[in-house]
């Protein structure tokens, strides 16, 4: 699969995050990285432990990575999901916004692991 192959199989911005890193290769390296960031994971967990001001900047990061990256299905449920946690209040949408986070991720890195193991 190649880097184009992956961008139009998450409906990402190819062309913006060329633009922005420069090389495939650049590419490359931040969609592996992602891969193994926790931000997701910690999401959960703080939102499980009612730590919301911490589900904020946990969704607040997969929301500005997800953008830097082109990832912008992912990057706008997240936005959602970022906005309904703002000032550590959650709104009652948090848990539909949530399951959407969800969805997009698990599609996101289902492709991830199809990208890595191509290479």
């Amino acid at each position: 699969m190649t880097v184009r192959d992956f961008y139009a199989n998450i409906g990402g911005d190819y062309e913006g995050t060329l633009a922005n890193l420069l090389s495939e290769d650049r590419m490359k390296k931040y969609i592996l990285k992602f891969a193994d960031a926790n931000d997701y994971t910690n999401l959960l967990a703080a939102l499980d432990e009612q730590r919301y001001e911490d589900a904020f900047r946990f969704a607040h990061n997969i929301k500005g990575v997800c953008l830097n990256l082109g990832f912008s299905v992912l990057a706008a449920s997240g936005s959602d999901l970022c906005e309904a946690l703002r000032g550590g209040v959650p709104t009652d949408e948090v848990p539909a916004l949530l399951d959407k986070v969800t969805a997009h991720y698990r599609q996101l890195t289902a492709e991830l692991t199809r990208f890595r193991d191509e290479l």
